[in-house]
């Protein structure tokens, strides 16, 4: 069941479908945009299942200590700023927390891996530009269905690596039928991804210095900061 937490932390509970995209401007932590995932909706045997909201990014209003939560867990997302506009609830906070623990726990003993995978999670919940990488394809009401997720390929391959050497890894990536260590890659990674989650989200992956449009407007797919620095041990 560890390669089953490892896909909790990674993908946040959702389903990745693989697919090319033109893509990529470079991450933008603090761009003024507009939120399109909020708080929790739903929930089935897969995990929560958030909301499709259509607002502007706000002060976070939350108590002491999930600001905290933050401000520990996710650095990046105040690089600069004392108080940020973010698309994240309370409630999101406190799912991500849970996450964060786990994978604190499981992936010790890479750190870089832990680093990376949080770095996942804040983006995804929080960035305040969440309108340039997210489309809503599918709600019910305002429970989400479906989605379509931007991510820069090379940045999702070096937070693959950072990982990789996880025994917890290996298992999950025999789950798509391809041989860790020899034939396994970024596509077999994001194949198995779409083996468990409470929600479909369909993964554009993108190059550096591509284009691409999102919301009907040019996006930035996510690029993450990734740390990889060799941290991690090989068994």
């Amino acid at each position: 069941m560890v390669f089953k937490m490892l896909l909790l932390s990674l993908v946040l509970c959702c389903v990745l479908s693989s697919t090319s995209a033109n893509s990529v401007h470079s991450r933008s932590k603090r761009g003024v945009g507009t939120c399109n995932l909020a708080g929790v909706c739903g929930q089935n045997e897969r995990g929560t299942i958030p909301c499709a909201v259509d607002r502007a990014p706000t002060k976070f209003d939350g108590s002491p200590d999930s600001v905290a939560v933050l401000k520990d867990e996710c650095p990046e997302l105040f690089d600069g700023v004392t108080d940020p506009d973010l698309c994240c609830s309370e409630e999101d906070v406190l799912k991500m927390q849970d996450i964060m623990k786990m994978i604190s726990t499981q992936f010790a003993d890479c750190p870089d891996c832990v680093q990376n995978s949080k770095e996942f999670i804040c983006h995804f919940h929080c960035a305040a530009n969440q309108v340039e990488f997210l489309e809503i394809v599918k709600q019910t009401n305002q429970t989400v269905d479906e989605i379509n997720y931007y991510i820069n390929e090379p940045s999702l391959t070096q937070l693959y690596s950072s990982c990789e050497k996880l025994p917890a890894m290996q298992a999950f990536l025999q789950m798509t039928g391809c041989k860790p260590g020899e034939t396994c890659g970024i596509q077999d990674f994001v194949k198995a991804m779409g083996l468990t989650a409470p929600f479909k989200i369909n993964a554009f992956l993108s190059k550096d210095d591509e284009k691409i449009v999102v919301n009907g407007n040019p996006g930035n797919a996510v690029k993450f900061l990734i740390k990889q620095g060799g941290q991690c041990a090989s068994s």
